[in-house]
């Protein structure tokens, strides 16, 4: 499992280097770590393997909602079940739990830097006040105030390594 979230460390890191760039996770890089994740654990593994790193992908899929909103983007729910599928059906629930509390941490860290704490929770407080209103959920257009920008990649590396230090501690 080690070698495998290691794997999964450099291919967030390598998200994080392109979505800084272009805010943008590339299919180039998405699709074929996916197939590695297969692979490897069909190899080690066997069938049983493959239907584990296919659990772990669909996994990530309890995060399609949030993009539907616009909340997340489809790069880091692509990238999440990527991931999924490298760790595997037992692991990747842990990998969505850390990858959102990294995302909050980074989030809170973010806002705290750009001093906009205040302003970020009237326009959350503003987008539930509207959906309360019109009594359904409409898509978040969470970049509407300058400045307020968030890459998720960074949450998702920053939980990765989360699960990569609790493994060695």
């Amino acid at each position: 499992m080690l070698l495998r979230l290691i794997l999964c460390g450099l291919f967030s890191a390598w998200n994080c280097v392109t979505d800084w760039r272009s805010y943008r996770i590339h299919n180039r890089v998405v699709v074929p770590f996916f197939l590695l994740g297969l692979g490897v654990n069909c190899l080690r593994s066997g069938w049983p393997g493959l239907l584990s790193a296919l659990m772990g992908a669909a996994v990530m899929l309890l995060l399609f909602p949030l993009f539907a909103l616009r909340v997340l983007g489809g790069g880091d729910v692509k990238a999440l079940m990527a991931i999924g599928a490298m760790v595997g059906g037992g692991t990747a629930a842990e990998a969505l739990i850390c990858s959102l509390l990294g995302g909050g941490a980074a989030a809170l860290w973010v806002v705290l830097v750009r001093r906009n704490l205040a302003g970020r929770l009237r326009q959350i407080l503003a987008y539930g006040k509207r959906c309360m209103l019109l009594q359904r959920l409409e898509p978040y257009d969470g970049e509407a105030a300058p400045g307020s920008g968030f890459r998720f990649s960074f949450g998702i590396a920053l939980g990765i390594l989360i699960m990569l230090l609790r493994r060695l501690i």
